[in-house]
């Protein structure tokens, strides 16, 4: 069902938000414009370089070079800073104008990098430094047969967490996740294990295993998605949460059920399906969709392939019934190739013979697999007809 937004008022708590924009002063005076000016030539003496210029820089980097030679260059200049730092320590000098020069470019440096690599609002990697990161980890795993696991996670029905909790609220539990999964991800990193967890996007995170059996990797996602159900804070949003579906939906029931329109009746269902997943959970849940690359490197090409699988196999997970993981399956691999099909054929390119191969080999077996179940005919012949499409 959609998550539909309702009208109906109901206590949202207060969250204080530092993106809030003030509105400005309007001088009346001269003397008035007079003390404005200077308070923000104050402002801007003491904004630091990245406030000044780092956000520009950035976005001229990576525009121009690309993140990875952009994080390469100011590796190599950070290295020279904290260099002439060590030697200048090195022969007694402590304190001093050059020093102080070279401590702020390392600072500086730092600043930049994280523009260019984290995510403001939860501190994780962003999107950016995730596909490059990916690239690598892809490239190397099917150049050595190493083990690599591409994780997606939704926390479930976030876009009625924003209704309830307002947008700060969602962005608070947005945080208040993101740091309960650091720490367990923290934990499996201490024991020598590769991960990478970054903010896909909104609600959506990935996390990306390398080097280990998939039971392990598993396992770690579990405890992630353990790990925001029972965070304390998490929890102390999710009972204002399920307060919050409580009254919406005594509000439409007082109206009376039967003089419901379809749509409010719709909206009551969902309503009442939420008040008692997150009672019973007793807290906020999150779906996870898993991709192993040695299991379906058949059709697995590329590392933003691996990503659209752990999407497919994630929402299945959300369609039937949320709060589990569900790993890639052959309905998820049929999907795709029939989503390389299309896309092929929308931006008229040909797919390789060894592509078309693959293709039908997977849509093949599903249609042998389909027809041993009952009432299965539509999408047998659907399949079908993307077989003939594929000859």
């Amino acid at each position: 069902m959609p998550e539909a937004i309702s009208s109906v008022k109901v206590y949202k708590p207060a969250f204080s938000s530092n993106n809030i924009i003030k509105s400005t002063v309007i001088p009346e005076s001269p003397q008035d414009k007079l003390e404005l000016s200077n308070k923000n030539s104050n402002k801007e003496d003491k904004k630091s370089f990245l406030g000044k210029f780092g956000i520009d820089i950035a976005a001229f980097a990576t525009g121009i070079i690309g993140i990875g030679a952009a994080l390469k260059m100011g590796k190599i200049n950070k290295q020279f800073n904290q260099k002439a730092v060590s030697i200048l320590e090195s022969v007694g000098v402590k304190t001093s104008p050059v020093k102080s020069y070279f401590e702020k470019n390392i600072a500086n440096l730092n600043q930049i990098e994280d523009v260019l690599i984290k995510d403001k609002l939860t501190g994780l990697y962003n999107r950016r430094y995730l596909d490059e990161y990916l690239k690598i980890a892809f490239n190397k795993a099917k150049n050595d047969g190493s083990d690599l696991h591409v994780f997606m996670f939704d926390i479930d029905r976030f876009k009625m967490i924003n209704t309830a909790l307002g947008h700060d609220g969602g962005d608070a539990i947005l945080k208040h996740s993101s740091d309960a999964i650091a720490k367990v991800v923290d934990e499996y990193k201490a024991q020598g294990i590769k991960m990478l967890f970054a903010r896909y996007g909104g609600e959506e995170f990935t996390l990306v295993v390398e080097g280990v059996p998939k039971y392990k990797a598993i396992e770690a996602a579990q405890k992630i998605r353990a790990s925001v159900n029972q965070n304390k804070d998490i929890k102390t949003h999710a009972n204002n949460f399920v307060e919050y579906f409580k009254n919406a939906g005594n509000e439409l029931r007082s109206r009376g059920v039967e003089n419901l329109k379809p749509e409010e009746a719709h909206l009551l269902s969902d309503y009442d399906f939420l008040y008692n997943h997150v009672k019973t959970n007793q807290g906020f849940t999150i779906s996870a969709g898993l991709c192993s690359l040695k299991e379906h490197s058949q059709i697995v090409d590329a590392s933003h392939e691996s990503v659209k699988l752990a999407d497919l196999a994630l929402e299945r997970a959300k369609q039937s019934g949320r709060n589990q993981l569900s790993k890639v399956g052959h309905d998820e691999l049929t999907e795709y190739a029939s989503y390389k099909l299309k896309d092929a054929l929308e931006r008229k390119s040909s797919l390789s013979a060894e592509e078309r191969v693959k293709l039908h080999g997977i849509i093949k077996k599903q249609i042998k697999q389909l027809k041993i179940k009952p009432e299965q005919e539509e999408k047998i012949t659907k399949l079908k007809e993307i077989l003939e499409m594929l000859s």
